[in-house]
């Protein structure tokens, strides 16, 4: 499974289109005259398994929905193994082209704001390394890139961090930086949370040849970066974690160069832009791990079932066993799924992912279900809490796939429907899914039809 369908994130949950897909009222004229009866049931056979997803697609030259945030780590999970993700990115010049002429070069700083949300993980528990390097590769922003894909950079890092902690919280801001954008004395500014990383200025280096480009160099984001590539940020170490950065904000992201004119003192803003290329790059390595014996295997799938963000597993759910419901009209078919804690893993560290979207394969692409393009929000599949039958406190994902029950008993669909993390690309999180034959909390699906003569 190659590819995505941008169809996954054209989309939100908050559009909803035209009543007659709601399947209550599909066929709803015939009720009057052909009514039987009304008939639940939640024990139709499911049959479930994790399976790879092979690559995502993390730039799109056309997008319909723009990424913003960005995985940096090395990241090791109890349960899931490894995970590497890198950030490619051009950088992009500020709304004037800028006059170095003349000048003395002070420092350059790459800027990358915390994303807190999709922080993953230990944060707190090891020290992070990062590397920062020179693309020596042109990428060509009219193309797709995906989570396998890399460019050539330089080996010899333009600057590294090594072992820190990174502060995310809003408690974090950081305060009092000087901003010499309209004032030679200095704009006192508070950015968000970020990274802040000085790269070379000496003799030779990125930062002297940076101000000493051609000035036709400047005259376009095109040219621009045809002479520099742009970055790869990429993690030094393995930690129990994933950083996340937002790196649409210009305030907060991107990269400064400071200098003097004379006794004046200047600063230029590169920025990053979701019109150039900026993507993310995954390598999953489940090696040695419980997920790696469940890939594929259906018995192993009625136990226990793995979904994790990025390019890791799917669930995949087959519910092709429909002869039952010959000539009926579904009134509402909602699954639920309840969240396994396995040894070794605290929810608390490791928190089930908030949301699952629901696809179908069609032409080596994922796109929705046709009750997430009807029902907004009311398709679920959000994380919610409730109490289980010994008054326990469970997480359960619950998802309205009535419209496309239907189009599966009228033959219009195949049984199969695929699970993923939403948005997949933007975050690092996962979850454990008890199966459909697990002894005390078994995903079911729950139908209510209507018999027709």
């Amino acid at each position: 499974m190659k590819k995505i369908s941008l169809a996954l994130y054209v989309l939100t949950f908050g559009i909803i289109v035209n009543s007659c897909n709601d399947p209550s009222t599909i066929g709803s004229e015939l009720l009057a005259e052909d009514q039987v009866d009304v008939f639940y049931t939640d024990t139709i056979q499911l049959t479930a398994s994790t399976i790879k997803e092979d690559d995502i697609l993390t730039f799109d030259p056309n997008p319909s929905v723009i990424y913003d945030n960005f995985l940096v780590g090395d990241y090791t999970d109890p349960i899931f193994g490894n995970t590497f993700a890198g950030l490619y990115a051009q950088l992009v010049l500020n709304f004037d082209e800028p006059d170095y002429d003349g000048v003395f070069l002070d420092s350059i700083v790459l800027t990358l704001q915390y994303d807190s949300l999709n922080t993953y993980g230990l944060l707190n528990q090891d020290p992070f390394s990062i590397g920062v390097y020179q693309l020596t590769e042109r990428a060509d922003q009219n193309s797709d890139f995906f989570s396998s894909d890399s460019l050539m950079y330089d080996p010899i890092p333009l600057s590294e961090e090594l072992d820190f902690m990174p502060l995310v919280s809003s408690m974090d801001s950081i305060k009092g930086l000087l901003d010499y954008t309209s004032d030679s004395e200095g704009d006192t500014i508070d950015i968000a949370p970020s990274l802040r990383m000085h790269l070379p200025t000496s003799l030779g280096t990125f930062g002297l040849d940076f101000i000493n480009y051609p000035q036709d160099v400047y005259s376009s984001n095109t040219s621009f970066i045809d002479q520099f590539n742009g970055i790869h940020v990429r993690p030094l170490n393995s930690t129990p974690s994933m950083l996340s950065f937002d790196i649409s904000n210009v305030t907060s992201s991107g990269l400064t160069v400071y200098y003097r004119r004379d006794t004046v003192k200047e600063q230029y803003n590169y920025s990053f832009s979701s019109r150039f290329v900026q993507f993310n790059s995954f390598k999953h390595d489940f090696t040695n791990t419980v997920v790696e014996d469940a890939f594929d295997d259906t018995a192993f799938g009625d136990s226990l079932l793995f979904l994790q963000a990025m390019a890791g597993p799917n669930i995949k759910i087959d519910i092709s066993n429909t002869d039952a419901f010959d000539n009926v009209i579904i009134n509402k078919a909602e699954l639920e799924f309840t969240v396994a804690e396995l040894p070794g893993s605290d929810p608390n560290d490791y928190p089930a992912i908030e949301t699952m979207i629901a696809a179908d394969f069609v032409d080596d692409e994922f796109v929705f279900l046709s009750d997430v393009l009807a029902g907004g929000p009311n398709f679920g599949g959000s994380i919610i809490e409730t109490i289980g039958d010994q008054g326990e406190t469970l997480k359960v994902y619950r998802m309205n796939i009535s419209a496309h029950f239907q189009e599966v008993v009228d033959g219009l669909r195949g049984g199969t429907i695929y699970f993923r993390a939403f948005p997949k690309q933007e975050q690092s999180g996962r979850v454990v899914i008890y199966g459909p034959g697990h002894s005390k909390y078994p995903m079911k699906l729950s139908l209510t039809y209507t018999q027709l003569n």
